[in-house]
């Protein structure tokens, strides 16, 4: 999915049409503006979007990480920290070493969390 197709994510929900409309400015706007990755939790692109149904903005995200203005990556959390970052469920270990407390953490659900990476523009598929 190219830039421009990523514009027909209005047409495609058009029940969320406002709502994807923004999320697409902002995320335009600021991949264009900085220089370095940023990263964000799915409850943080809710809050920005306002999307209502989780099932359409899962979908939206899908459609932006197909078309390479976010990246996908399962982040394992102890205490609130990030200890690891992976590409997919399936390459999270069964146990990791968190660092800040010295002690290798069993992982369970409860410390996954799923986060997307808006790289700046320049470094943007097209």
């Amino acid at each position: 999915m190219s830039w421009v197709n990523l514009e027909n994510l209005m047409d495609e929900f058009p029940a969320d049409k406002e709502a994807v409309e923004k999320l697409l400015a902002y995320f335009l706007s600021m991949a264009g503006e900085i220089d370095h990755p940023k990263y964000f939790s799915y409850d943080r692109i809710y809050n920005i979007s306002k999307i209502q149904s989780s099932r359409n903005l899962i979908l939206i995200l899908h459609r932006l990480v197909e078309g390479g203005l976010l990246e996908q990556f399962v982040r394992v959390e102890n205490n609130s920290a990030g200890i690891g970052d992976f590409p997919t469920i399936d390459e999270v270990p069964n146990e990791i070493y968190d660092f800040r407390q010295d002690i290798n953490i069993t992982i369970t659900p409860d410390k996954l969390r799923l986060y997307y990476k808006l790289l700046p523009r320049e470094t943007h598929a097209s």
